[in-house]
């Protein structure tokens, strides 16, 4: 008899042991799922004013995305630290429209800088910048990106995307900028920080890495190049 309740506690325990262990893969399971794309908002922030025939228009779209992780909140963060720093866009736009209002001749002051989620799978977020900055004779275009992990909040650089080895990310820059853009450029590519390129992910395993508005040998207007992403 005691053999008997021996067993059925063992049992009983093993039992317990299983249930748990289900409950915690299935609950790991949902996690992982819930990572692999991230919720977000975009906040529109604009500012204008206007004086006769001067104008001054700000936009700037602020991304931010849902919950409340430690890696959610590490993505926001480095999200608004984007925006606060174009806060020099700003403070700029402002102080050409003042020193324009009485020129007596019409004239439009734009910092525009929109976004948009280039790719959200795969447990990796990648925002695409599009930027218009005009005031006075000095008109920029140009696009940038922001690319995070989502598991953990990390931002990744140009050398964690590319596919390849890392060490030899500069190099597979250089010789695709060469052949399809400038051939000249691949020198001045080769001495550029890794922390230079301006990048943004896309579906389908590819990366942009984006050369603007002054291209790397010093020309003026914006150039692209597609290679092939880890992601």
């Amino acid at each position: 008899m005691k053999k008997i309740k021996k067993a059925g506690k063992y049992f009983m325990t093993v039992l317990l042991v299983a249930t748990l262990l289900f409950t915690w893969c299935a609950q790991s399971t949902v996690t992982v799922s819930a990572a692999s794309k991230a919720t977000y908002t975009i906040k529109k922030i604009t500012q204008k004013k206007s004086y006769k025939k001067v104008s001054a228009s700000y936009l700037y779209e602020l991304p931010q995305l849902k919950g409340s992780s430690a890696a959610v909140k590490k993505i926001n963060k480095s999200l608004k630290k984007d925006y606060q720093k174009d806060q020099e866009n700003r403070e700029s736009l402002f102080d050409w429209f003042e020193s324009s209002k009485n020129y007596g001749y019409e004239r439009a002051f734009v910092s525009h800088t929109t976004c948009s989620a280039s790719y959200n799978q795969n447990g990796y977020i990648s925002f695409r910048y599009g930027v218009n900055w005009y005031v006075g004779t000095a008109v920029y275009a140009y696009e940038y990106g922001k690319t995070y992990r989502l598991r953990d909040g990390k931002e990744l650089g140009i050398q964690d995307v590319v596919a390849g080895k890392a060490s030899n990310v500069k190099k597979t820059i250089a010789t695709k900028y060469a052949k399809e853009v400038a051939e000249r450029g691949y020198s001045y590519i080769m001495k550029m920080n890794l922390s230079d390129f301006q990048f943004f992910l896309m579906p389908g395993k590819q990366v942009v890495v984006y050369f603007g508005p002054i291209q790397p040998m010093g020309g003026h207007g914006p150039a692209q190049i597609t290679l092939k992403s880890k992601m």
